[in-house]
């Protein structure tokens, strides 16, 4: 009889034993997994914080501003980047569903096309767009043509990765002289004469010496927009 409880206390030790060893190993591995759990979701949070965060942008501004006031005192650059920025939010809804009509008065035909073509192959959707922020970038001006780059921090979610994306797009805004609809080409010619204007920021008809204004609505038009791909 000693024997047999002799026998039943040894199991229960090592029982006890076994036990121990089984929680110490969970407990060591439980630790060694939680920093690997934690680092996943600070990756995570650094994702969804990204995501919120809008794109920033250049800081040049103020030096392209500089000679934009210079080449065009009657431009008003802030308008011009309200105009960007409303073209954005439709840019996308144009993407979307292939309607254009928003957005034509603002564009070059050559880009509405672009933007159709576009609608038809890509079948990506965009909603809840928001455009955070227009800089100007870049500017560059020769005889024949004037090309504003503007910057923009956008905000939208698309069909493809169904998330929140921050993203930066370059949206080009030209001063056209020699090609485009006939809209376009109505800036072309002095109002008062109709002599054709050859020179790029044309302030005085060189025919009949009077003075050309120009309308931002009439004489710029957005050419191309493009994903800045360097971020």
């Amino acid at each position: 009889m000693k024997s047999v409880l002799l026998m039943i206390i040894v199991v229960l030790v090592l029982a006890l034993i076994v036990a121990l060893v089984i929680y110490t190993i969970f407990n060591k591995i439980r630790a060694a997994v939680r920093p690997y759990g934690q680092i996943l979701q600070a990756i995570k949070d650094a994702d969804d914080s990204q995501m919120r965060t809008p794109k920033s942008l250049s800081g040049t501004e103020p030096v392209h501003r500089d000679k934009l006031n210079k080449d065009f005192p009657e431009m008003n650059v802030d308008v011009a980047k309200t105009i960007i920025s409303n073209f954005l939010s439709e840019y996308f809804a144009a993407l979307s569903d292939g309607n254009i009509d928003r957005i034509k008065e603002d564009c070059s035909s050559q880009l509405c096309d672009k933007i159709i073509a576009n609608a038809k192959t890509n079948r990506i959707t965009y909603s809840d767009v928001k455009v955070h922020r227009v800089v100007v970038s870049d500017y560059k001006k020769n005889n024949k043509e004037a090309t504003i780059t503007f910057q923009a921090a956008v905000q939208y979610v698309s069909s493809r990765t169904k998330k929140i994306s921050q993203e930066k797009y370059l949206v080009l805004y030209s001063y056209y002289l020699d090609y485009g609809d006939e809209g376009e080409n109505a800036s072309l010619v002095c109002p008062y004469c109709g002599a054709p204007i050859d020179t790029i920021g044309m302030k005085v008809c060189p025919y009949c010496d009077n003075a050309i204004e120009a309308s931002i609505v009439r004489t710029w038009k957005i050419t191309d927009v493009k994903y800045n791909t360097y971020g």
